[in-house]
């Protein structure tokens, strides 16, 4: 598990560090609504998040995106912040007038970095992730970002839950 996580940090990161010298760099953040839920528990909390992505062309149809997104949810006393690290396969539609839709989907990680007190007694810090996203792209610059992102393992240290992400935002390529 460890060597799994380690390979997709490193791959994540040195395709971060290819693409930064290579083309463009685009930001992202918006409203998320992660959720903790299994049989006979539910919680769903508010949060936004914040990160950078980057679209490495791998054909004239596909491109792999990988970014690195931190965000931040809360409901009463229970805060969490995660970094959610995700290596997509995607592909876009020209609709023409410089519009676009697009999809991507693909495995990665959501690691705990803090929360309220005690929170990693109760919900484990590592997942790995499978996430779908979608959205319409204007004038190859601006996105506006729809996504999900399951989690598989459990989140929860006794019981079976699973933390899911709903996402959705803006993009902004430089």
């Amino acid at each position: 598990m460890k060597k799994i996580i380690t390979v997709l940090f490193v791959a994540t990161a040195t395709l971060f560090c290819y693409k930064a010298f290579a083309q463009d760099i685009t930001v992202t953040a918006g409203y998320e609504q992660p959720s903790f839920s299994g049989s006979g528990y539910s919680i769903n909390l508010n949060g936004f998040y914040a990160g950078v992505l980057t679209q490495i062309p791998l054909n004239d149809v596909f491109y792999l995106e990988p970014s690195a997104i931190l965000d931040w949810g809360k409901k009463d006393n229970l805060k969490l912040s995660h970094l959610r690290v995700p290596l997509h396969i995607g592909t876009s539609l020209d609709l023409g007038n410089g519009f676009d839709l697009f999809a991507s989907a693909g495995p990665g990680l959501n690691i705990g970095l803090f929360g309220s007190d005690n929170v990693f007694d109760i919900y484990n810090r590592f997942d790995i992730i499978l996430g779908l996203e979608a959205g319409v792209r204007m004038s190859d610059q601006y996105e506006l970002r729809f996504g999900y992102d399951w989690g598989l393992l459990k989140a929860a240290k006794e019981g079976n839950a699973h933390h899911n992400v709903l996402h959705i935002g803006l993009a902004y390529k430089f």
